[in-house]
C-alpha cells in the first residue's frame, strides 16, 4: 500500500485543454511542500485534484493507498483539508462560527457539540494565535488577521494534511512571514503541508520540499537548494538569476540579474 498522498499518470483539465499531463507525484509526509512555477502551469489545478474537489481526466490520486476520487466527502475532509484562493463567508459572521464549521465533517446532523469538537477548536484558536478574535467579524479583521482564521478553521478538521491555495497573496509583508511561520509551526507539530507560492524566495526559505512545475508537469523537485539553479529558473520562468547563500538562513535566495 503507497502511503501517503501521491498521483500516478495524472492528468487535468477544462473542457478540452488539458492542463496537468501524465504526473507522477509523491507529497513527503510530516513536511512543508510548495508549488510553483508561473502563471496556468497547474498549480492550483493540482491543488483541487489532491484535495478531492477535481475529478482527473486520467490516472489517480491516492491517499495511502485509497484512490481519493471515490472517497466519501466526509472522511476524505476528516483527512485532508484545503483552504482555496479567496474564501467567502457570509457577511457578518464572526470567527468562533467560522472555525467551528471546520467540525462539520466529524459530526452527524443532529449531534450535539462534543468536547472533542470544542477541544478541536480551542488547539486550532491555539496554534493561529486568533483566541482573542473569536467573538470578532470575519469582514473587520485586517488581511493577515482573516487568513489566520480561515485556516483556523481547517485546523479545526483535525486533518493531518493541509493544503493552501496561494496564502500569502495579497497580504503585506509582516502578514506573510506570520503565515508561513505559522506553517512551520504546523509541520512542527506533524502535520503535512502544501501550498502554492509564487515568491521563490520565500519557498526556498520556508519549504522542506520544492516543486517547479512547467505547463503541467513537474520540471525539477526535491530540497529547495537543489531545486533552485539558474537553469532550472531560466527553464520555468523565463528569467535569469543568481543564486546566492540567504545570509539569515544559509539557505538558496534568487536573485534576477540586471538587464
Amino acid at each position: 500500500m503507497t502511503d501517503g498522498l501521491v498521483t500516478r499518470d495524472l492528468t487535468l483539465g477544462y473542457g478540452a485543454k488539458p492542463i496537468v499531463t501524465g504526473m507522477d507525484l509523491t507529497i513527503p509526509p510530516g513536511r512543508f511542500t510548495v508549488l510553483a512555477g508561473p502563471n496556468g502551469s497547474g498549480k492550483s489545478t493540482l491543488l483541487r485534484a489532491l484535495a478531492g474537489t477535481m475529478r482527473p481526466r486520467g490516472g489517480q490520486v491516492l491517499l495511502d493507498g485509497a484512490s481519493v476520487p471515490a472517497m466519501a466527502a466526509r472522511d476524505l475532509a476528516r483527512r485532508v483539508g484545503i483552504l482555496p484562493q479567496s474564501p467567502q463567508a457570509p457577511e457578518g459572521m464572526i470567527v468562533a462560527d467560522l472555525v467551528r464549521m471546520g467540525r462539520f465533517p466529524h459530526r452527524g446532523l443532529l449531534s450535539r457539540w462534543s468536547d472533542k469538537d470544542e477541544a478541536a477548536v480551542t488547539e486550532a484558536f491555539r496554534l493561529t494565535r486568533t483566541a482573542d478574535l473569536r467573538d470578532q467579524p470575519l469582514d473587520q479583521l485586517s488581511g493577515g488577521q482573516r487568513q489566520r482564521a480561515w485556516i483556523a478553521m481547517v485546523l479545526a478538521q483535525r486533518s493531518r494534511i493541509v493544503l493552501l491555495d496561494e496564502p500569502t497573496t495579497f497580504l503585506d509583508l509582516a502578514h506573510q512571514i506570520e503565515v508561513l511561520h505559522l506553517i512551520e509551526d504546523l509541520v512542527h507539530a506533524g502535520r503535512t503541508v502544501v501550498a502554492v507560492l509564487h515568491d521563490l524566495n520565500q519557498a526556498a526559505r520556508h519549504a522542506d520540499h520544492l516543486i517547479l512545475l512547467d505547463a503541467g508537469r513537474i520540471a525539477a523537485e526535491g530540497a529547495p537548494a537543489d531545486v533552485l539553479t539558474p537553469q532550472n529558473v531560466a527553464q520555468v520562468f523565463g528569467v535569469n538569476v543568481s543564486i546566492l547563500q540567504d545570509p539569515e538562513t544559509g539557505r538558496a535566495m534568487c536573485i534576477p540579474k540586471a538587464r
